[in-house]
């Protein structure tokens, strides 16, 4: 199993967990920063533009529900992406990188677990 880190969550750009067809089989979410603002992590089968392409996996995380609380882990059942792994994070949007505010993500880590097509 391989994984990719990524916390340079700083505009409405996807980042690249991986360049070819794998299977996504979790994330990990750290807040670093303790804030309390909700967001989404956003999977992306191939390139991505903002507000046009479709999420293919969508995962909330209440960081306002309980604010001490500092890592989320979500566990997938081998999820096939066929060109490549793309990953947003949005604090105002399930959908969309381009409507974020910014406000909290300071601190953010968001470490994506996936297996290379053989």
């Amino acid at each position: 199993m391989a994984k990719t880190t990524l916390t340079a969550f700083a505009d409405t750009t996807s980042q690249e967990v991986y360049s070819a067809a794998a299977y996504v089989t979790g994330v990990y979410v750290t807040n670093h920063a303790a804030t309390a603002t909700d967001g989404w992590i956003n999977l992306v089968d191939g390139a991505y533009t903002a507000g046009t392409t479709v999420i293919d996996i969508s995962l909330y995380v209440p960081w306002a529900l309980d604010i001490n609380r500092r890592t989320y882990r979500f566990s997938l059942p081998r999820i096939k992406f066929a060109t490549s792994i793309q990953a947003f994070y949005s604090d105002t949007s399930h959908v969309d990188a381009s409507a974020w505010s910014s406000t909290g993500l300071t601190g953010y880590e968001v470490v994506v677990y996936f297996e290379p097509v053989a």
